[in-house]
């Protein structure tokens, strides 16, 4: 006699479920440092490209004021520059008043200079004062040589250049006092800026 044993299936037993450990602040110190500095080079990346956009600026100076102010002080008619071109840029405007009083008798020298970027984007400056005429011309001019002249509307102005080259200048002396126009910029550059000096009152 045959006896039947029933073969059920062998149940097998589920896997274990590992235990979720809670993260560590080392962890979380990991992610948040991961996350700033992925914005950090975000944020470099549109201000590197923001920035390429930009054109440089010039500081740009009002010389109208000083103008007026050593019009006012100076013992000698003053010329000015007007109606130069649109894309030279006033750079600086320095006075030298020696501590004068608008009104009364001027005894120590008084100067002033101002200065443009120009369209070749070079130097150009006015300087007009009353010091000894030598030793100014020396000076504004950087101890310049003297290199011919040139004819600026119905004013001939003398040239001088540094013996490096690096520097030119326009000199003519006016009733009480000595006209410099000089820089880095061109001749031609130099003789816009004294065809544009008009008389102030």
């Amino acid at each position: 006699m045959t006896t039947e044993t029933d073969d059920a299936p062998a149940q097998t037993a589920a896997p274990a479920t590992p235990e979720k450990k809670p993260r560590s602040r080392n962890d979380v110190f990991a992610n948040y440092l991961v996350v700033l500095l992925a914005f950090a080079g975000i944020s470099l990346v549109i201000v590197l490209f923001a920035s390429w956009g930009e054109e440089e600026s010039l500081p740009e100076v009002d010389y109208e004021a000083d103008a007026e102010q050593f019009t006012a002080f100076a013992p000698f008619p003053v010329l000015a520059p007007e109606d130069l071109p649109d894309d030279w840029v006033a750079t600086s405007s320095r006075l030298t008043l020696a501590g004068a009083t608008a009104g009364e008798e001027i005894t120590d020298p008084v100067k002033w200079d101002v200065g443009f970027v120009t369209s070749s984007e070079e130097y150009a400056s006015l300087r007009i004062g009353d010091d000894d005429p030598e030793d100014f011309i020396a000076d504004m001019t950087n101890d310049g040589d003297p290199d011919g002249d040139q004819q600026v509307a119905d004013d001939t102005w003398d040239r001088y250049e540094t013996p490096d080259g690096d520097r030119r200048s326009l000199v003519r002396p006016t009733e009480g006092a000595t006209l410099v126009v000089t820089g880095t910029a061109t001749y031609d550059e130099l003789a816009t800026l004294a065809e544009s000096l008009e008389p102030q009152e």
